[in-house]
């Protein structure tokens, strides 16, 4: 997939923009291993899905693989390279994002501070 080493050149050549310079390199090698030899034109959606939902990876994971994944079909999409990003045909997975997180007494505690802090720079008004 050609237009994946061009989107890898663009994400090394802006680290300013592109400030995690390890996990989407990392993808998109995992993406070229899997599909590189194929033409992009001819990588169907069901393909794509069925691609992402076996990984061996939690559900957010594999969201972010289909998330470089589409990255790299709007980038050849920009230049002519392809047609259509056929991405965006398939679902995301499901995210349990249901896990309740108490405050450990000291963050607790900095958070009360700095609370306190902007209160007391207020001074008395709106008492």
């Amino acid at each position: 997939m050609i237009s994946a080493y061009g989107l890898l050149k663009q994400i090394q050549s802006r680290p300013e923009e592109y400030k995690d310079q390890l996990n989407p390199p990392h993808r998109i090698g995992v993406i070229n291993e899997a599909f590189g030899k194929r033409p992009a034109a001819g990588i169907k959606a069901h393909e794509i899905s069925d691609w992402y939902h076996d990984l061996d990876a939690k559900p957010a994971t594999k969201n972010r693989y289909r998330a470089v994944f589409s990255s790299i079909y709007a980038y050849g999409k920009e230049r002519d390279m392809v047609p259509t990003n056929p991405v965006r045909d398939t679902k995301p997975c499901k995210v349990n994002n249901a896990g309740i997180r108490y405050l450990l007494p000291s963050e607790e505690a900095k958070i009360r501070k700095v609370l306190q802090s902007d209160v007391d720079a207020c001074g008395p008004r709106n008492e």
